[in-house]
């Protein structure tokens, strides 16, 4: 209700705290979610979970049109974006719990480093975006010029992975020539 009511009081609250008040509901039920004992420790449950509840998110978020939690941008229905964010996040949870077992180095490295990639995901996200618009053109960028659901989806994975190699630079970056950033003192060498 705290969201709703500044959604449309229309203000600019400054320090993104309109955000960080409509990002509660996912701490609680984060939170609610680590005390219960919903704990599934099969893979193969945790996969199939996992899918359906990306699917319903896929299906859903065609509904909604744009959303952006960052510059409080809900889409067209506040209820369908919390319940949309809600069904994702559970997706990303148990997908990445079916997998807990496998080790891929590049996933380990770049999970280590989420702090990094979340203080630079606009700028590499922006590149991959113009790399992708250079290499491919703008239309598949754009629902309104793509002939079905799934082409729209192609692009955004794709620049879901550039932008996750691009964050290789500057967390590289980072962690030689400013490592009091992240809290840590200068390294001698960085292995990638």
């Amino acid at each position: 209700s705290c969201t709703i009511f500044i959604k449309y009081l229309d203000v600019n609250i400054y320090f993104s705290i309109d955000s960080a008040i409509a990002a509660l509901p996912f701490y609680s039920i984060g939170y609610l979610y680590a005390k219960s004992d919903m704990k599934l420790n099969n893979p193969g449950t945790n996969l199939l979970i996992g899918a359906v509840c990306m699917i319903m998110n896929v299906y859903l978020s065609r509904f909604n049109g744009f959303a952006d939690l960052n510059m409080f941008n809900f889409g067209s229905n506040i209820v369908l974006y919390y319940l949309n964010s809600i069904i994702g996040s559970f997706g990303v949870i148990f997908l990445c719990k079916s997998v807990n077992r496998i080790t891929i180095s590049p996933l380990l490295y770049l999970g280590k480093n989420t702090m990094t990639i979340f203080a630079t995901h606009g700028i590499t996200s922006s590149i991959s975006r113009q790399i992708f618009t250079a290499l491919f053109g703008s239309g598949l960028l754009f629902s309104e010029y793509s002939p079905t659901p799934s082409l729209r989806l192609l692009p955004a994975i794709a620049i879901a992975l550039m932008t996750l190699a691009f964050s290789y630079i500057p967390i590289y970056l980072i962690k030689i020539f400013f490592p009091w950033v992240l809290g840590n003192k200068r390294a001698a060498t960085v292995k990638a």
